[in-house]
């Protein structure tokens, strides 16, 4: 298990909407801000030691354990600033550009999730540094309730 503590800050934030009711209001809201903090995910319960050692020996077999083997190097019990911009059209919240710097790890996000819909569609690209500018590629898309998650290798 992972808990995970930081401290996000939005700023420079500008927001616009109009309407007569709470509905026009919320559909016609447009605007963005800059995210900056820093996320510092911790082993919870279970041995960061074991989940290590058998996703680096799974990583042999699967990307999806090479990409959790990866996140757990470079970002479980380390402090990990990030940064981005949020922008919000409609009932979409978008993140572009936000980057995750771990210890040895770059992980880069972008997503569009729809509020009213609860449907989202994120990639979060991982570079440790070894193969090029993206390691591993996780896609998470479909409805937040139940997305369908891909990992693949970055040069697929």
């Amino acid at each position: 298990m992972i808990s995970v503590d930081g401290k996000i800050t939005v700023m420079n934030i500008e927001l616009k909407g109009s309407g007569t009711s709470p509905e026009q209001i919320r559909n016609s809201l447009s605007g963005s801000g800059q995210v900056s903090g820093y996320l510092y995910p911790a082993v919870a319960g279970g041995s960061l030691g074991f989940a290590s050692f058998a996703t680096g020996l799974g990583s042999v077999f699967s990307t999806e354990m090479g990409f959790n083997s990866a996140v757990l190097a470079g970002f479980i019990n380390h402090q990990s600033p990030i940064t981005g911009e949020l922008l919000l059209s409609g009932n979409t919240v978008t993140l572009q550009n936000h980057k995750v710097q771990g210890q040895n790890a770059i992980a880069l996000i972008t997503s569009r999730t729809s509020l009213t819909q609860a449907i989202t569609d994120t990639t979060i690209a991982l570079d440790t540094g070894r193969r090029g500018p993206a390691d591993y590629v996780m896609t998470v898309k479909g409805p937040i309730s139940s997305p369908t998650v891909s990992t693949r290798g970055g040069g697929n």
